[in-house]
Parts: C-alpha cells; structure tokens; sequence
C-alpha cells in the first residue's frame, strides 16, 4: 500500500502489534512507525535509538463507553438489545464492555445473569466468534468494531456508548517494570515518566480520568517515594504492581515499607500477573497450563491458570494481608 503526504511518497506497512513497528525501526526494516505511546515508552527503556518526531493525542470524550459496541451476527434478527433475550453472546469478562453489557441488558429489561449467556472470549477473538456462529452478538471496542463490521457482511450495531461507563482508571502493563527485575534506575526512570503522562491525562479530564501509578518496587524506598509523589502531588489513588519482585513475595519483609505507605496514602494496590508464573510451587501443572498471558478459550469463567494465579497471590500476600493492607485485585 503506497500514501502520499505533502509530497512525501510512503511505503504503507500494517504490522500485527505496536512492538512489531517498534522493532522494524530497530532492524532497519522501516523509517517511520505511528505507534501507541505505550510501546514508544517500552522501546525506550529498553534502549532502542529512535526520536519521537509529533505526538497525537486524543481529547476528552464525551463518554468513556462510546467505543463500546454490541454487534449481531448476519443471521441475527435482533433490532436492539431487548431481542436478544436467549441469545450467546461474546464479550471479555472483568472488563468494562461487560460491565455495560449487564448494564444494557438491565436497562432493555431482560436480567443478565438469565436471559442470557455470556461466553469469555478476548476482543481480538470476537471476530472470529462472529464468523463461526459460535455466538449471535458480541461486545467488541473500537477499532475491532469497525473491523468486524467491514470484514464481515450482514453484521450489525444495535448498541454503542450511552455514558453507562463514564470513567475509567488508565494504566499501563509494560513487562520490564511490571516485572521488577530490571535496574533500579531505569526502572525510576520509567515509573516517573509514566505517572507523569497519567497525571497529565488526568488534569485534562478531572474527576472522570484516574491514572494508576508504577513504582520501582526492586527498591521499596524509591518505590515510597514515587508513591508519595503521585498521591500528593497528582491526587492518583491506586497503584499497579506485579506478583514479585526478583522472585520475592509480595508480603517479602524488605517490601514493607512499600505497603505501610500505600496503607497510609489510602491507595489501592493493583497486582497485574501479567504472564508471571514464576514461584508456582505446589500448584498443579494443570493449573500453570493456562497462565495469564495466553489467548483463553471461549467459557463462561476464568481460564485455569487465573485460579493458579489467585492461590499463588493468596499465599504470596498473607502476611500482607493480616497486616490490613490496602485491598489487592488480580487482573
């Protein structure tokens, strides 16, 4: 695919992921990549030599569910919500889109947990649901929505937004600090640039965008005072950290410090898995054989490897717990 802009002949590439365009520049493979800033944050982390040329960021919207959409396959003869009574439907369970989807389905009258059947299934894979007839409507974001929509003949939106969701909590999952195995610094580095963009983000849409904060947990004291600065300094009320540090539980004596400020701050603790399997003794192999970062088959519960992730946080946070500690949630 070629472009032309202002004169500039391009050589247009899709690429499956943001770090695939990432990786192109590192490679050679391409000059330029528009990519998400999540990715570009990552890349530079991780030492690859490219310059942010221009940024582009989207305002304020008016609600935080516009990009929501509830979809009919083509055979379906659902008008609005109220007719899929009985129907299955395909939507990714802990998430926003099925909080609003409990939500629609309440305000058409029917009762979710009843008239119908929610299968879990990843947004990516909706798509494909569709086009199997595995489900008859699905809850997609944009841009699956539009893509279904285009690549599929006859299906349709018989619901989209409505301000249902009208905020959201805004975090990131990068690998190399969700991990706390890189170095102290560059991990301080990352966490200060990133609550900066959230606060950012925040400022430009208060009381209805909340940032999440990241921390260098490796070093407790540098992660209490990046806490105290994001909760002063930038009213952040939540905090995201993975299921260890350098093999070490979460309820560690070194981390201590970390959780009495967190206590004390009145933060929340997000704990992101994030694929960590690592310190999985005594939980069965059955158990580990779904971890968190693989594609779950369509079901109406969790995948296995979320239970083995809930028993190893239970245990690894114990003593945490006992202590009264902010409340904890697994992705």
């Amino acid at each position: 695919m070629r472009g032309r802009c202002r004169g500039i002949d391009l050589k247009i590439t899709a690429v499956s992921a943001g770090p695939d365009g990432i990786r192109g520049l590192e490679s050679g493979q391409y000059q330029l990549t528009s990519n998400a800033w999540v990715s570009i944050v990552a890349g530079l982390a991780q030492g690859v030599p490219f310059r942010v040329m221009a940024m582009s960021m989207g305002g304020p919207v008016a609600n935080y569910d516009d990009h929501i959409t509830l979809i009919v396959g083509p055979n379906s003869k659902a008008q609005k919500p109220a007719d899929l009574k009985g129907a299955t439907i395909a939507v990714t369970l802990g998430t926003a889109p099925e909080t609003w989807l409990r939500t629609t389905m309440k305000n058409a009258g029917l009762d979710p947990t009843r008239d119908i059947r929610m299968v879990n299934v990843t947004v990516p894979n909706i798509q494909s649901s569709l086009q199997s007839r595995a489900v008859d409507s699905g809850v997609p974001i944009e841009p699956y929505s539009s893509q279904i929509l285009a690549q599929i003949p006859g299906t349709r939106v018989i619901g989209r937004g409505g301000g249902i969701v009208d905020s959201r909590v805004i975090l990131v999952a990068l690998d190399p600090w969700i991990r706390h195995g890189s170095d102290t610094r560059r991990a301080a580095w990352g966490a200060r640039a990133l609550n900066d963009a959230l606060a950012e983000v925040q400022r430009e849409d208060p009381g209805r965008a909340y940032g999440m904060a990241h921390v260098p947990l490796q070093s407790p004291h540098a992660a209490v005072s990046k806490l105290e600065r994001v909760a002063e300094q930038n009213g952040f009320r939540a905090v995201q950290i993975g299921t260890n540090v350098n093999d070490a539980d979460l309820d560690d004596a070194k981390a201590d410090p970390f959780w009495d400020a967190a206590q004390s701050l009145g933060l929340l603790v997000f704990v992101h898995p994030h694929n960590q399997t690592e310190g999985l003794a005594g939980i069965s192999e059955e158990e580990k054989g779904e971890s968190p970062g693989r594609e779950p088959a369509a079901s109406s519960g969790p995948p296995r490897g979320w239970r083995a992730m809930i028993r190893l946080l239970t245990r690894s946070t114990r003593r945490v717990l006992e202590r009264g500690a902010s409340a904890i949630l697994t992705d």
